[in-house]
């Protein structure tokens, strides 16, 4: 005696696995954006700490000024650290790219993160000597997730130049 059996899953078995894969993924998702959030906040935190090193290295090993700032159109240092930063030879040390000076990165920020650099005057830029010093450009770079409750981030810039991460330093205004 033959019996034809079709194996196969009824309608009910599908529609209970889609619902479990459902919940899964209802549950993955908020997990995964946040890992998202604190690897670009840990990018961007790592991208600055280099790029500000660079600029003292470069100050130092080419005896010159490098200045890191938000950059406008006109190689003028703008007063709001958004869009992008770069870091520039600045031989005669106005603070401003002209001619014949050369940029030594540039660093886009993502809109999620404001920047915020709190330290003694000018506001607008962190300046290296030739000695690698900073003189008056000591202070503390924010960033600030535009996210509420998400972590924030700081660099810290010591008057020797000296350059560090903080996950407690941050001074982001309400």
């Amino acid at each position: 005696m033959r019996t034809n059996q079709i194996a196969g899953y009824s309608l009910l078995e599908l529609l209970l696995t889609l619902a479990v894969l459902g919940l899964l993924m209802g549950m993955a998702v908020p997990s995964s954006s946040a890992w998202r959030e604190r690897q670009q906040m840990h990018s961007l935190k790592t991208g600055l700490f280099h790029m500000t090193s660079k600029a003292r290295y470069t100050a130092m090993t080419n005896q010159s000024r490098a200045t890191l700032c938000p950059l406008s159109d006109q190689g003028i240092c703008r007063q709001s650290w958004s869009g992008s930063i770069s870091a520039f030879i600045d031989s005669n040390g106005n603070r401003r790219l002209d001619p014949g000076e050369e940029i030594i990165s540039t660093l886009y920020l993502p809109s999620s993160i404001n920047l915020h650099w709190r330290g003694m005057l000018p506001n607008n830029s962190i300046h290296f000597s030739s000695q690698g010093v900073t003189f008056v450009s000591n202070g503390t770079m924010s960033l600030c997730p535009t996210k509420v409750g998400a972590k924030a981030g700081a660099l810290v810039i010591s008057r020797q130049g000296r350059i560090k991460t903080s996950e407690e330093g941050a001074r982001c205004p309400p």
